[in-house]
């Protein structure tokens, strides 16, 4: 091949494909494989491969040694705008081993900690979330990969469990004696025991896409390596966050699913492998997600910026007149019709989650996050078509209690339209899909009786005639459910 040739098959390959006969090396491929060894280290035999990231970019680094007693090679402050990694900001923690599965364990084993497999949780998850109190003793084992009970309640197809928010130190005393905190970053870090955090967790074990908010986060790699992917603000349309009340994304970049969320094309990555020794400063209002390449301990800090605390009081708005109040809620239902307006178009491409969640947005913002709002709280009549709409999702994906939930919502608010018709429609199908038949042709004849010429509900009505389609809805229900209505139980 000519060298044109030779460079075009370069920058297929990434010189990823060693074995390949035809391959010529060239500076291109040595300058993407010194890229993807600042991005992801170097790997060795027998340690787990980071995932790969589309587009990802390498952190900045930054070689500063940080020591107990404060003093420093140079200056990291608090109020970085982007990620850095400070390289040996643990290493005096590693060399006196304070990392060390048996140190954790002598010095903290007998608390009590609370341990999940989905952090952080989500309203949506649940069943899937579960929870294990346990003392620190059994999980540290748990992690380093010994036979423990806290095995017997991870599902097959479940991430491992993880410490959730485990406080070790009850005191800034206790805090000193254990770990004689360093000056970290920008002389205040891990000095406030209620906001200092040991992240442990095996192999495997994640921390999904969120974000801090108003806070920044400091972590010191103790044990172990783990993986990061980070966001910029700038980037929170792009991977679907910052538009719920927890600051959390649906977004999974460890498992990128463009078809339900398109726009994460768009993002830019920062992706980083921290070994131990190593510090990470993720800025406020970035957004993170990490796995845990091996069983992985990590310093958590948690802490304000200079411009947040130097705003505390400043930045609290009372609305004293009647016009300022009426802007903010007109701004929050103009923002609500946009995600409605989303939900429409994601549903009309037969993208029914993520129709969900857009219709899940716009719920939140007109309840101020609180679902639990009664629907007559909205006297634009707004939440009502919502809360149909996304009952139609939950039908579509074959989620039945949920829908019967938002329809039972509509329906309390004592409407008499078309609304009220549809809610009770499609809560009638959700109630044949649990096998409810008793329930399900009730709410039918009920929908002829507000509209006695709706065609769907009379076709409905009249195949309840029929004892086939009564026992196929049956077939569906619970052996409870069957006894109750009469129906065979086998």
């Amino acid at each position: 091949r000519g060298a044109n040739d030779v460079g075009i098959v370069c920058r297929r390959m990434a010189c990823a494909n060693a074995s390949n006969p035809h391959h010529v090396c060239t500076e291109f491929c040595r300058k993407k494989a010194e890229e993807k060894a600042r991005i992801y280290g170097d790997v060795r035999d027998g340690q787990n491969p980071a995932v790969r990231i589309n587009n990802a970019r390498p952190v900045k680094r930054s070689e500063i040694e940080c020591k107990g007693d404060g003093e420093k090679n140079g200056q990291v402050g608090k109020n970085e705008d982007e990620p850095v990694v400070i390289v040996g900001a643990a290493k005096e923690w590693v060399e006196r081993g304070i990392g060390d599965l048996k140190h954790i364990e002598e010095a903290f084993g007998e608390q009590e900690i609370m341990c999940m497999n989905t952090r952080p949780s989500r309203t949506s998850d649940g069943n899937v979330s579960q929870k294990v109190k346990v003392r620190a003793r059994e999980f540290l084992r748990y992690c380093a990969g010994e036979e423990s009970l806290i095995a017997s309640f991870q599902g097959e197809n479940s991430f491992p469990f993880q410490a959730h928010e485990w406080r070790p130190f009850a005191n800034k005393n206790d805090l000193k004696k254990h770990w004689n905190p360093m000056q970290f970053p920008g002389g205040s870090a891990f000095l406030d025991p209620q906001c200092s955090y040991l992240e442990a967790g095996p192999a495997g074990s994640e921390v999904r896409l969120h974000s801090r908010g108003e806070s920044a986060v400091a972590f010191c790699q103790l044990a172990g390596r783990a993986q990061f992917v980070l966001y910029a603000p700038a980037d929170a349309c792009s991977i679907y966050g910052n538009e719920t009340h927890d600051l959390q994304s649906l977004y999974d970049p460890f498992r990128p699913d463009l078809t339900s969320f398109p726009r994460s094309c768009a993002a830019k990555p920062y992706v980083v492998v921290l070994g131990p020794g190593d510090g990470l400063l993720v800025p406020s209002h970035w957004w993170y997600a990490s796995k845990c390449l091996e069983m992985s301990i990590q310093a958590m800090y948690s802490f304000e910026t200079d411009a947040l605390q130097k705003g505390k009081g400043a930045a609290v708005v009372e609305v004293t007149d009647a016009d300022g109040a009426d802007d903010i809620l007109r701004d929050i239902h103009e923002r609500a019709s946009l995600y409605k307006h989303r939900g429409n178009r994601e549903y009309a491409y037969g993208r029914f989650r993520e129709a969900c969640e857009a219709y899940t947005r716009a719920i939140e913002m007109l309840t101020l996050g609180d679902e639990e709002d009664e629907a007559d709280t909205d006297p634009s009549g707004d939440l009502c078509v919502i809360l149909c709409n996304r009952a139609q999702c939950w039908l579509k994906r074959k989620m039945w209690t949920q829908a019967i939930q938002d329809c039972n919502r509509i329906l309390r608010t004592g409407r008499s339209d078309d609304i009220t018709v549809k809610a009770l429609y499609r809560r009638a199908k959700a109630e044949e899909g649990l096998g409810d038949a008793e329930s399900a042709e009730r709410d039918f004849k009920r929908v002829l009786e507000l509209q006695p010429h709706n065609r769907d509900a009379h076709r409905e009505v009249e195949n309840y005639t029929s004892i086939l389609h009564r026992l196929t809805v049956l077939a569906h229900a619970s052996p409870e459910l069957r006894r109750r209505q009469g129906a065979p139980t086998s």
